[in-house]
C-alpha cells in the first residue's frame, strides 16, 4: 500500500510540473504523466494478487498443502 502511495505522490508531482511548465514543453512532460497512472494500476494489480500467488506457489510449485 505504501508503494502505491509513493507512485501517487510522484504522479501528482508530475502533474504539477506540467501545469507550471511553459506551453511548448507540456507535450514532452505529458508523456511522463501518462506513464504514472499505468504504473499505479500495475502495482495495484500485483499487490492485490499476492495472496493468490502465495497459495499457488505453496500448493503447486512447492507441493505443500495449506
Amino acid at each position: 500500500m505504501f508503494r502505491l502511495l509513493m507512485v501517487s505522490v510522484i504522479r501528482l508531482k508530475s502533474l504539477y510540473g506540467d501545469v507550471t511548465s511553459p506551453l511548448f514543453q507540456q507535450t514532452a512532460i505529458g508523456v511522463d504523466i501518462a506513464l504514472w497512472p499505468d504504473l499505479e494500476i500495475e502495482i495495484t494489480i500485483i499487490c492485490s494478487s499476492v495472496p493468490a500467488l502465495h497459495a499457488f506457489i505453496s500448493r503447486i510449485i512447492l507441493q505443500h498443502p495449506s
